[in-house]
Order: C-alpha cells, then sequence, then structure tokens
C-alpha cells in the first residue's frame, strides 16, 4: 500500500482485553469533542471480522475478485480492503483516514508512537506494553463510572 507522508497526532489506549479500553476511549470522545477537537478512532483486534453477509451485493462484489468494495448509504460509508499477503500497519491505516486533530487507537501496543496502557494488578496478569518507554501505565482503574465533572481538559 502507498502511503503519503502526513503529520496526524495519534494516541493509543493499551491493554489487556477487558481491562476498559473501550470505556476510556468512550469518555474521551464526547469530552475532547467538548473543548471543539475533532477526534476519530482506530480499533484493532485479532479477531477476524466480516461485516458482509453472502448473498449481499457487496459480498458478492468481493467473492468475485473486487480487492475493494465500498459500502454506500446516503449518511454512511465503509471501505473493505482485503489484503492477506501483506498485512496492514497503523501507518496504512492512518493514511486511510480523514485528517482529524487527534485518533484514538485502541490496540497496536507494539506500534503506536505514545500510548496509555489500562493496567489492573489485582488481575496478575503482566503489562502488555512494558518495553515501550511512553507507556504510562495506571495504577488503579476502578470499574465504577467517572462522576461528569471528572474529566477537566485545560
Amino acid at each position: 500500500m502507498t502511503n503519503t507522508i502526513r503529520h496526524q497526532a495519534i494516541f493509543g489506549i493499551t491493554g489487556r482485553s477487558g481491562s476498559g479500553k473501550t470505556h476510556l476511549v468512550a469518555r474521551l470522545l464526547p469530552a475532547l469533542s467538548a473543548k471543539g477537537l475533532r477526534v476519530s478512532t482506530i480499533k484493532h483486534t485479532h479477531h477476524s471480522i466480516d461485516i458482509d453477509k453472502p448473498g449481499k451485493d457487496s459480498f458478492v462484489h468481493r467473492d468475485a475478485g473486487a480487492s475493494e468494495v465500498m459500502l454506500a448509504t446516503p449518511d454512511r460509508w465503509v471501505l473493505q480492503h482485503h489484503q492477506p499477503e501483506n498485512l496492514f500497519t497503523l501507518t496504512d491505516l492512518v493514511s486511510r483516514m480523514a485528517p482529524v486533530d487527534l485518533i484514538l487507537i485502541e490496540g497496536f501496543h507494539t506500534t503506536v508512537p505514545a500510548c496509555l496502557e489500562i493496567y489492573r494488578p489485582a488481575w496478575g496478569k503482566t503489562l502488555s506494553s512494558r518495553h515501550k518507554t511512553t507507556l504510562l501505565p495506571s495504577q488503579q482503574i476502578r470499574p465504577r463510572p467517572f462522576p461528569p465533572h471528572y474529566v477537566h481538559w485545560t
């Protein structure tokens, strides 16, 4: 995949499955948006996913050999790109997105340049990104909701 170089602010939220990454991202998005920032997200998963269903037109296009299939509705679109011979990199994915003030990355703990790891010592698991010098592990994440005034941005 050919990448064009652009400067894009990105920040990763990493951690073990079930640690609260998605909850934190979902809490950060409205707080950042309220400050006037345009924020996008990239969610990494190790699981195979398929948003297509056999018999649907977009599935037929892909099954027939289309290298990309875009499904468009009046207010939303999704681009499916299959590239089994060359795995996607974080740079590849960021280059496909429209420029915004910040892209929050959930996952990609080995390649995201700056990240916060959600870590729960009580679980007895090791940090997933101990080797990263930019890692900022949290000491304790309480599973209760934060009060509405908790997130304060200056």
